[in-house]
């Protein structure tokens, strides 16, 4: 559907510009006759307006619905990485390594380290150096 919609969304608007900049063109040009400017004007106010209205509406809707989509994917995520942090703290005794949040949401060690400082922020976590160099993020 929003393949359909940006397709005709495109069709419209281009030929609804042109032919909209090609009347306004005919209506102000003094070496035209009454008669073609009134048609020029009528094919504007028919034709160009309500088909460049109505492709700038439907590209509009096309990129609203692509927001809203991008935000669902990302509230998503967001929920997600949250369930897991709670289920590996509840797992491991309220502390957690960034590896072991690595591995469980399967994510990049350098947001693993974001998402737990702002968690520890959050909920004012201590941290220890882990036998291996590590730190251990110890939630109250």
């Amino acid at each position: 559907m929003k393949l359909i919609k940006q397709i005709l969304a495109f069709l419209l608007l281009s030929l609804g510009l042109p032919l909209g900049l090609y009347c306004v063109v005919e209506i102000f040009d003094s070496t035209k006759s009454q008669e073609d400017r009134d048609g020029a004007a009528a094919a504007l106010m028919i034709f160009a307006l309500p088909m460049s209205v109505l492709g700038g509406g439907l590209l509009w809707s096309a990129v609203h619905d692509g927001r809203k989509q991008r935000q669902k994917i990302s509230m998503e995520a967001s929920e997600n990485l949250r369930k897991i942090f709670f289920q590996v703290l509840e797992e491991n005794d309220n502390t957690i390594t960034v590896l072991e949040f690595c591995k469980a949401a399967e994510i990049e060690g350098k947001e693993a380290k974001e998402y737990l400082d702002q968690k520890a922020i959050e909920f004012n976590a201590t941290f220890e150096a882990s036998e291996s160099g590590g730190i251990v993020y110890k939630f109250p």
